[in-house]
Formats: C-alpha cells, structure tokens, sequence
C-alpha cells in the first residue's frame, strides 16, 4: 500500500457540470440551451456561476497533477484506478459515490469543485486546500481513514459495495414494498415505501432524511464505524400488523437478509447509482465489507 502520494501518478476523475452535461443529452449548442433554459423557468447565472467555477477547479488540478493525468468517468475500471497512486473524485457527493464503485485499495481524495453549491459531506478537500496540503501528501505526512463500505449478494451474486447505502424496494415509490426481513433470530414480514441500509458515509444524506420520524435530530455515525443501520421507511400501519424491526444495527459478521415480497417491479439499488431487479422470491443477503474505502483525510493542524 502506498505511504506517499506521487502527483504524476494520481489519476483525476472530474465530473461534468449540469451546462456540460445537458448541452451533450439535449445536443444543443450553448444559445439553443440558454433560450431552453429560460423556457424552463431555470436560474441561468446560478447554472453558468457553478459550471464556471467547475472549469477553474478543473484548471487547478491539471496543474497539480496534469491534465494528461485526467480520465472522464465513463471511462474507468477497477483495474485502471488500481494502477494510480491516488484517485482524486473532483466533483460532489454523488460523483465520489460514482468514484468509489471502481476502487479497491488505492487511496482516494475527495475535492469538492463547487463549494458554493454542492454540500460536499464526502469531500475532505476543496482545489485550494488541497494545493496547500500537496506537499504532505508527495512526503507522506498525511492521514488515511478507513470507510465502511457495505457488501451485498444478490441470489449468490455479488453486487458492487456501497460506500453510502443499499435501498430495497419498489421502483416506483407510489407502489407498496413487501419483503421478509431477518436478522440473526429475529424476522418479520413488512409493508413499507422500501428499505434503507447505510454505513456512517450515508448517514448525513438519504438515511438521515428518511429516519427523522424515530430521530427527530438525526442519526449519524462515523464514516469508519464497523457497522451499519436499516431502517424501514414510511412502515405502513394497519390494524393487523405493527412491526418491531422499524430499524436496527448489523455488526461486523452480522448478514441482514431480505426476502422481496414486491408486485410490481422490485430493485436493489447501490448508493443510488446502480439498480438491480430484485422480484418476489428474490433474496439479499447485506453485511460489512471487509474492504474499506481508504479516505485521504487534512491533518487538523491542515485543516
């Protein structure tokens, strides 16, 4: 494992900005998607604002590390990002989700490319921080966090581990979700609006909405916390059921297993990225990873 970061073999992955992103899905050049912009009721110096400062992020780094050191997201394996010395996720939360699909071992930086307007709860670092901080980084001084990822097997299959959570349910979220859910000895069939299972990462974003009606205040837990918490979300209650596993706790070599009940159409999705079927009969079998995300973190004293 590396104990030194080299510049000139870390690998940047930027996100592209929503301008980036809409003048390649609608093929429009930039006045035809200005005046549709505006036909939409959008705020175009909000959306102009955040793509610019995106661009200077991007500038920033390619100074850093070399443009010629950037690969575009569609373009990443596990086996590529294994090679580098480092992978810097430039961009939000989801584009660090996205990132950490195709990672193992090597080390990863968080950058956040527009603090103005993304939340950047998984980012460690802003392109300003991060130039200061690049000489700890290239001399080793530097601190590493290991982040629990989930595991989960799908009938057998392995899917890709999730940094944030797994959701369970139906796709369409007007539509009831069954499943049997068990852990260690205890079970229990529910009806639901889904199932959330997430590590200490996802506890600030989807979770952290979705469990306020048992924590009022919130429910976090560390990133590095060798755990995870499930919680049902929205439980319907009738007068013939009333359930006892609204939400709980799996350790280290605990298996939550989820049995779908769904009618319609059932899906297993991973940090809302990637989404699997997941139809009646249909098992999932969730637990700790034994591989973590390795998070290069600022030294307080870098902060």
């Amino acid at each position: 494992m590396e104990t030194k970061i080299d510049s000139n073999r870390a690998i940047v992955v930027p996100k592209m900005s929503m301008y980036e992103l809409d003048m390649h899905r609608f093929r429009l050049g930039h006045q035809e998607l200005m005046q549709k912009y505006a036909r939409d009721g959008f705020d175009i110096d909000r959306i102009i604002g955040s793509h610019e400062r995106q661009q200077e992020a991007k500038m920033a780094s390619g100074k850093m590390f070399g443009e010629e050191n950037f690969i575009h997201y569609d373009r990443l394996t596990q086996d590529l990002l294994a090679q580098a010395s480092a992978v810097v996720a430039l961009g939000g939360d989801n584009h660090f989700q996205y990132v950490s699909h195709f990672v193992q071992d090597t080390l990863v930086i968080g950058v956040n490319s527009d603090p103005l307007t993304s939340e950047g709860a998984l980012t460690s670092f802003t392109t300003s921080t991060l130039e200061e901080f690049l000489p700890q980084l290239e001399k080793g001084a530097f601190s590493v966090e290991e982040w629990t990822r989930l595991e989960c097997k799908l009938n057998g299959k392995e899917l890709p581990l999730a940094i944030c959570d797994y959701f369970l349910g139906e796709k369409e979220r007007s539509y009831m979700s069954r499943h049997l859910l068990k852990l260690g000895e205890k079970e229990e069939d529910q009806k639901c609006s889904g199932l959330l299972v997430a590590t200490g990462a996802g506890s600030s974003g989807w979770y952290d909405s979705a469990c306020r009606y048992l924590h009022p205040e919130g429910n976090p837990f560390a990133k590095n916390e060798k755990s995870a918490r499930f919680l049902v979300t929205e439980p319907y209650h009738g007068k013939l059921n009333g359930y006892s596993m609204l939400e709980g706790k799996v350790g280290e070599g605990e298996t939550l297993q989820v049995i779908s009940a769904n009618d319609a159409c059932g899906v297993v999705t991973v940090d809302s990225i990637e989404s699997y079927e997941f139809s009646r009969g249909m098992k999932a079998e969730i637990g700790i990873s034994h591989i973590p995300l390795r998070v290069v973190i600022p030294d307080e004293g870098n902060k």
